[in-house]
């Protein structure tokens, strides 16, 4: 059984004819209770610190296992990420590849028609150009033979007021007549038909 600060006080020697004095024991008793006095409040402040300790210990236990928790779960976001980006990354890679090769495929396809029209229409305007010179070969040959159209003079530009009102309702204009003339007066415009009397 342990000894108290209460047994201490409480506690009183029988007197005999030669013992200790008594002054010097209820001194001694005295000093003996304030000493376990301070161990007693020594070990209550430190059986405190001891659970305020424990209690930050584990407060920062606690914080260190949600750090962990964090830094586990934002390592996993993270690989998630960079995966995610590297599917995309990837998938766009192909894609462009593939829209590539499409491109290049068209691009062919057009080359191909480009060419092939360019010699249909170069066939076609020989072809053209083969009849027009059977059907007409002073083309082929490069001489011009006038036509009796080409040997008419030409018509004039100068139109005499009159003649141009009749046929542009008043305003002056070009005529679609010959000039009239005093030696062509009496001669028929056609060279067939001689004139009439």
């Amino acid at each position: 059984m342990g000894l108290t600060i209460n047994d201490v006080e409480k506690l009183s020697f029988p007197g005999s004819l030669f013992g200790y004095r008594r002054t010097m024991v209820e001194d001694f008793r005295a000093d003996v209770v304030e000493a376990l006095q301070e161990l007693v409040d020594e070990m209550a402040r430190l059986k405190n610190e001891i659970d305020r300790l424990s209690a930050e210990l584990d407060r920062y236990r606690a914080t260190e296992k949600l750090l962990q928790e964090s830094v586990i779960l934002a390592q996993k976001s993270h690989d998630q990420i960079v995966a995610a980006a590297q599917q995309q990354a990837e998938s766009i890679l192909q894609e462009a590849r593939l829209k590539a090769v499409e491109l290049s495929h068209e691009l062919g396809t057009l080359s191909a028609e480009r060419e092939r029209f360019a010699y249909e229409f170069h066939a076609l305007l020989k072809g053209f150009l083969e009849r027009l010179e059977q059907t007409q070969p002073q083309l082929a040959t490069g001489t011009r033979v006038p036509t009796e159209a080409a040997t008419k003079a030409p018509i004039s530009d100068e139109v005499a007021p009159q003649k141009a009102s009749a046929f542009t309702g008043g305003e002056a204009g070009p005529s679609l007549l010959p000039e009239e003339s005093q030696d062509t007066q009496g001669e028929s415009p056609f060279p067939d038909e001689s004139p009439r009397k």
